[in-house]
């Protein structure tokens, strides 16, 4: 599938570190479009690691990240 990837990472002390370690969680599965924007196709299991990794590198109550499904 087609996908979309968007995020924002509040800046702070520790969101420097988000920021970058985002970025590079991306860069891993897709193609960067704009500073916080990825597109790419991967299959099931390649979104489910994504997911896994994004989960576990940002701050829910301070970041965003949102995967949109491309015609």
């Amino acid at each position: 599938m087609r996908l979309l990837v968007v995020y924002d990472i509040a800046i702070s002390e520790s969101g420097t570190k988000r920021l970058a370690k985002t970025a590079k969680i991306c860069e891993k599965y897709c193609t960067r479009v704009q500073n916080s924007v990825f597109e790419g196709v991967l299959d099931g299991s390649e979104l489910t690691r994504l997911l896994d990794e994004l989960k576990k590198s940002i701050d829910k109550s301070h970041d965003s990240v949102r995967i949109y499904h491309l015609a």
